[in-house]
């Protein structure tokens, strides 16, 4: 008897050409659409990604439905996103959204419709270890678009019922497939950075809809001299170098927001590095020891290169020292661990 998989189906070609693929290889799909906070709705309700998920869905003849969890993500993705800005610290959305939403709540409701499995169109592989049995995610063979270091929350046991078939492929392979499938989304573009937030202006959607306002106050040297007035701290980002709007007479850098003083710190680019860092909520896909000392390749953003370091783990937190110091790292981003190219932990970064 096939085996059920449930597939995220964003309406986009990525998902869309995840669902026709399991097809061929023989499993009994079915699609999950979420409705999220912020999506804008036509007269009936419907977002554009459900519009093409269901087209989609109606072509490959497979169920399609509709999970609306609009409250919960707005509570555990939007609402930690407005108050990590509210304390100056650059979070990172998706990762969250991947805990708790689509590895979260979707993978419930998956399993509760009877899938075995549940599918996505993550560009990442999976790797069992051959002597333990242990399941972890490894990077996509197109290293351009590999998405492992938003998924580092994904424990071992939940691996095993997760599939993701498009590790492989890049995505201009992906877009052919879907043009030679005959999918109408072949040519649509890809998702904006964070969805909820239109056209990526973050800054206009937090005045909108939080109680953040830019509050005026100074740029200072990292010895306190005041150099001139910044626009409000939500408005700068650790490493920045345009955007001051004043001519410092030389190039200066955000090295620090200072939230109690209100100041953002500028300094040259060789002060905005650092060779340690701290980070909190520390997950291993493994559940090894979490009080012990690893060497592994730590990512301090998505666009980083993995960079070798020590983690000193104690509980839940770690300290890490790094081979070499690393550029702009920042507070409420995440820390990604890996083995080569084998995902095997995270955290985010406190300092």
């Amino acid at each position: 008897m096939s085996k059920t998989v449930a597939v995220a189906m964003s309406g986009g070609v990525d998902s869309s050409v995840a669902a026709k693929l399991l097809l061929d290889q023989g499993y009994k799909v079915i699609g999950l659409t979420l409705r999220l906070w912020g999506a804008k709705l036509n007269d009936a309700g419907q977002s554009v990604a459900e519009i093409d998920a269901k087209k989609i869905a109606e072509m490959l003849n497979i169920p399609h439905f509709i999970i609306d969890c609009q409250q919960y993500f707005r509570e555990s993705v939007v609402e930690n996103f407005i108050s990590e800005y509210a304390l100056a610290r650059t979070p990172n959305p998706c990762v969250n959204c991947n805990k708790l939403i689509k590895f979260g709540l979707l993978f419930e409701e998956a399993m509760l419709l009877g899938a075995d499995y549940l599918a996505t169109g993550h560009y990442v592989q999976k790797f069992i270890n051959p002597i333990t049995k242990t399941h972890y995610l490894q990077q996509a063979t197109d290293k351009s678009k590999d998405q492992t270091y938003v998924l580092y929350n994904i424990k071992s046991t939940m691996l095993e019922k997760l599939i993701f078939p498009l590790g492989a492929y890049s995505k201009t392979e992906v877009r052919a497939l879907a043009e030679q499938f005959n999918l109408p989304v072949f040519a649509k573009a890809d998702s904006q950075e964070i969805c909820f937030i239109p056209n990526d202006n973050y800054r206009d959607f937090l005045v909108k809809h939080s109680n953040i306002k830019p509050l005026k106050g100074d740029f200072v040297d990292i010895n306190g001299n005041i150099l001139g007035e910044h626009q409000g701290l939500v408005n700068y980002t650790i490493g920045q170098r345009k955007g001051f709007n004043i001519a410092f007479g030389k190039k200066m850098y955000v090295l620090r927001l200072d939230k109690s003083k209100n100041q953002v710190v500028l300094a040259d680019n060789s002060e905005v590095f650092a060779q340690t860092l701290k980070v909190t909520d520390i997950v291993f896909v493994d559940e090894r020891n979490l009080n012990s000392e690893y060497v592994l390749q730590v990512k301090i953003r998505y666009n980083a290169k993995p960079a070798l370091a020590k983690i000193i783990v104690k509980g839940t937190t770690a300290d890490i020292v790094f081979d070499q110091p690393q550029r702009a790292i920042t507070p409420g981003q995440s820390a990604a661990f890996y083995e080569g190219d084998i995902l095997v932990g995270g955290g985010i970064i406190e300092c």
